[in-house]
């Protein structure tokens, strides 16, 4: 085990994009810091004991992270630094890395990371950039906190579900892979499986079919599993209407949404949210 009391300081030479000086207690996700870093060669951060979580993607360079042991990172790499625990990370000497950085304060990504049992910490050669940058898109003069934690939440949802793993003794073909993807990115959209299937070349029969086979579920009730879990986010993490989530997903209207969140959740709406306040 690495002995982290005799880690020396960090040095560092990064480009904050989104600088919150505090945390709130209690909140789902909370975000003090999105960044890109063009690390130093003496570049090393060691925390004793936190429950910071942070997302990184390696464009150029190398790093090294230990916990529970010793993790190499290099460029296309993405990487999960665990929270609740220790955690030492640093520059190669010879090749420092430039990188995207999220750190995020939360339950909510405890409970993320546990439903989806990702325990890994680097994800090799991860198709993950373009998250980053569509956050980071989100800078703005007077950026409303609360917004941009909501911003965030929704980026590391999509973060996971961008490196879940597979059934590796299973080939899913290549077209199944693309409608799931498609269904992923559409979630402020109305699902029409006919614009998935001529997409991706397939009838829809096949794709009905198919979809089943390889995730156990149509795709239709795959896409409203997502639209609910992003209500989720939304519900405890924002203070947007029933309505104004309701609309943001694309539902018909407000009695709908509750209605179909209710039966797939078990409670309405408005109770989930006071209940994970």
């Amino acid at each position: 085990m690495p002995n982290y009391d005799n880690a020396p300081k960090r040095t560092t030479t990064e480009e904050i994009l989104i600088l919150f000086p505090y945390h709130k207690e209690g909140i789902p996700v909370s975000v003090p810091i999105v960044s890109k870093v063009q690390c130093s060669p003496q570049y090393k951060i060691h925390r004793k004991n936190t429950n910071l979580y942070c997302f990184e993607y390696i464009i150029e360079g190398t790093q090294y992270i230990i916990t529970d042991k010793k993790y190499k990172a290099s460029a296309g790499d993405f990487c999960i630094i665990h929270g609740n625990g220790k955690h030492l990370y640093y520059a190669d000497k010879n090749n420092p890395p430039k990188k995207a950085s999220i750190c995020v304060y939360g339950n909510l990504i405890k409970e993320l990371l546990n439903s989806y049992n990702i325990t890994q910490t680097v994800f090799p050669k991860a198709n993950v950039l373009h998250i980053f940058e569509n956050l980071f898109q989100e800078k703005k003069d007077g950026l409303n906190y609360n917004y941009f934690c909501k911003k965030t939440a929704m980026a590391i949802h999509e973060l996971i579900h961008a490196v879940l793993p597979s059934n590796q003794s299973v080939s899913i073909p290549g077209y199944i892979v693309q409608a799931k993807k498609i269904l992923e990115n559409s979630l402020e959209k109305t699902l029409d499986l006919n614009i998935v299937c001529k997409n991706v070349g397939i009838s829809k029969p096949q794709l009905i079919k198919s979809f089943k086979q390889y995730y156990g579920t149509t795709p239709y009730n795959y896409f409203l599993d997502l639209k609910i879990n992003t209500a989720k986010l939304l519900l405890i993490n924002t203070d947007s209407t029933i309505k104004e989530i309701a609309y943001s997903l694309k539902f018909p209207d407000e009695y709908h949404f509750s209605n179909l969140f209710k039966k797939r959740v078990g409670v309405p709406p408005t109770t989930y949210k006071n209940s994970n306040k």
